[in-house]
């Protein structure tokens, strides 16, 4: 009955969605801007996710807004801001050559920095605890190639710090103390980030690596699975391809590989990608040491403006968990439903349906659904 109900409200909301971008589409005639672009951009969104088959998640469910905000002028100063809720980030890039731009910026991510052990669905709260990461970074980048393939070369030192509180009791728990963590990081990424999968094509190829030392640390852990980790190095390489085959389908497959050489569950691969603002669907329970993510469909665009699309995808993770008292290789997969849309040009959602079997030992299948939508106003 529980299943069926949270079923019925995804259904109204999806009807909902699609009857109000199409009125807004109906009412939009299309205008050729006359004026300079603004150096300005505000971009609001906000997203939802839930379980419909496990315990509610209060967290997951509120709807959660992001705000980005970024200031970009040709040849001066770049500044970019993002802030949603436990997480807050803010850039800023100057010109030191033609080709080359200095970056410095700050990072905070609270309460949810720490770690909340759940395995195979059981909840391990005596092993518990809650942190706030704060960090600073500084580094080089340069954008280089020709549309479409135009790519941004990050070359960045960074630092952090991690202060754990609210530790768990369990006399068996070594409770991490607060630590430095520094390290170099070098990313090569698509120049190209479109708003929406809705306006995504061609290939975006995406790699990152570094190296980190820890410094202030004490080992932590469970008995005799005590994590003390000094120096690790971590990379990852995705690529997401949607591919015209006619005017109203796009093959479309998305593909990560995440690697690091020694972890523990604050440095791990969290929902099937390493370091990337990614929240996976069904594997966000997952802490990682390496993981390989596919997800694969045919999108469907079901009117001739591309304002509406469907999307039924297959997907599949193969990894090794770094849970309480091991290391656990395992692999899942499952399959789902993404339906997506646009209006007035500024204004994208997206509604997600699938399920997973294989990642939990207590439930054959796990169902969940996740909404976003995302307008900018400038």
């Amino acid at each position: 009955m529980r299943f069926c109900s949270k079923f019925n409200f995804c259904l109204q909301f999806a009807l909902f969605i699609f009857v109000w971008t199409s009125s807004l589409a109906a009412q939009t005639t299309e205008t050729k801007a006359t004026t300079t672009a603004s150096p300005h951009s505000l971009t609001a969104s906000v997203f939802a996710s839930q379980k419909l088959n496990d315990d509610l998640s209060i967290l997951a469910a509120i709807p959660k807004p992001i705000l980005i905000y970024r200031y970009s002028e040709a040849q001066k100063m770049d500044f970019n801001l993002l802030s949603a809720v436990l997480l807050h980030r803010a850039e800023v890039r100057l010109p030191v050559t033609s080709e080359w731009k200095w970056t410095a910026g700050a990072d905070t991510f609270l309460w949810k920095a720490g770690d909340e052990p759940n395995i195979n669905g059981q909840s391990f709260d005596q092993y518990a605890f809650s942190a706030h990461r704060t960090g600073v970074f500084t580094g080089m980048m340069t954008r280089f190639g020709e549309s479409p393939y135009r790519f941004d070369f990050n070359l960045k030192y960074e630092f952090h710090n991690l202060h754990p509180y609210d530790k768990g009791v369990a006399p068996d728990f070594v409770a991490p103390e607060d630590f430095w963590e520094h390290g170099i990081v070098a990313s090569l990424e698509s120049a190209a980030r479109p708003p929406s999968e809705l306006v995504t094509f061609g290939v975006r190829p995406t790699l990152m690596a570094g190296t980190f030392y820890r410094q202030g640390n004490r080992a932590w852990g469970v008995g005799g699975f005590q994590r003390d980790i000094d120096y690790y190095a971590a990379a990852m390489a995705s690529v997401m391809s949607a591919l015209p085959i006619s005017p109203r389908f796009v093959f479309v497959i998305d593909t990560h590989l995440s690697w690091i050489s020694d972890a523990d569950r604050l440095n791990a691969i969290k929902g099937g990608v390493w370091r990337r603002d990614y929240i996976g669907m069904l594997t966000g329970d997952l802490r990682l040491d390496r993981a390989w993510a596919s997800e694969m469909g045919l999108r469907y665009y079901l009117n001739d403006q591309r304002t509406l699309a469907l999307r039924p995808f297959g997907h599949f993770i193969a990894y090794r968990e770094i849970r309480m008292d091991r290391l656990s290789a395992d692999a899942a997969g499952g399959a789902g439903l993404k339906l997506m849309g646009s209006a007035v040009q500024k204004f994208f959602w997206n509604l997600t349906y699938g399920f997973i079997m294989g990642d939990r030992s207590d439930k054959d299948m796990i169902h969940e659904v996740r909404g976003e939508a995302s307008f900018k106003f400038f």
